[in-house]
């Protein structure tokens, strides 16, 4: 987000005032998960960033943008490839993720780190998901996810339905990924599915008016 300000010819700041308040979320968490070569894709969306301080419609409906996509595509991918099909079914299948469907994705989201959750524990200790922690994060940040939850749940999109939404997608992922930690399987090929989907998503983001 420096870059941004940095392009504009503004003051110094990772928080520009120019810039939508969700994008900025996004691109900074994101930014913060990846590495140097995978960092430099985000060069591009820096001038198409300037000026998207939008009205309050476009940032909710940003923002929704993101948590449809946590929800949707995000937390099925990281089920799908820990071998949970039916719970990922149950999120792939969910209308698109609004403020008038949040209430019921919510609950279906719910229902899927419950499930998931049963499974984890009656395969792993707590010592044993705590030794995958690290390494389930960094798949988590690389593939969008968390910044996903982030800009979803803003402090001006910081509903309590924004707030349970994401931390259920995440913790669907974050469960997911522990599980394919903890039998030895590499994560990247779910955070290579997942990245272009995560820049199609900021591109839309972007595009919201």
């Amino acid at each position: 987000m420096e870059a941004v300000a940095w392009w504009a010819d503004l003051p110094h700041s990772d928080l520009p005032v120019s810039t939508s308040p969700v994008l900025t979320m996004f691109g900074w968490t994101w930014n913060d998960g990846l590495d140097d070569e995978e960092r430099n894709q985000l060069r591009q969306y820096v001038p198409r960033l300037y000026g998207t301080a939008d009205a309050e419609k476009a940032e909710e409906g940003r923002a929704w943008l993101a948590l449809d996509w946590l929800a949707r595509v995000a937390a099925p991918a990281w089920l799908t490839a820990a071998g949970f099909d039916v719970e990922a079914g149950w999120l792939s299948g969910l209308p698109e993720v609004t403020a008038r469907t949040g209430g019921g994705a919510i609950r279906t989201v719910q229902k899927a780190c419950r499930s998931v959750g049963l499974v984890t524990a009656q395969r792993m200790s707590p010592t044993e998901k705590k030794a995958t922690l690290s390494t389930v994060w960094v798949g988590l940040r690389r593939s969008g996810v968390t910044a996903a939850e982030a800009a979803g749940t803003t402090p001006t999109n910081r509903t309590s339905h924004r707030l349970r939404l994401g931390a259920g997608g995440t913790l669907a992922c974050r469960m997911a990924a522990t599980m394919l930690v903890w039998s030895g399987t590499d994560l990247q090929p779910t955070v290579s599915l997942l990245q272009p989907s995560a820049h199609d998503l900021f591109d839309r983001m972007i595009l919201h008016s």
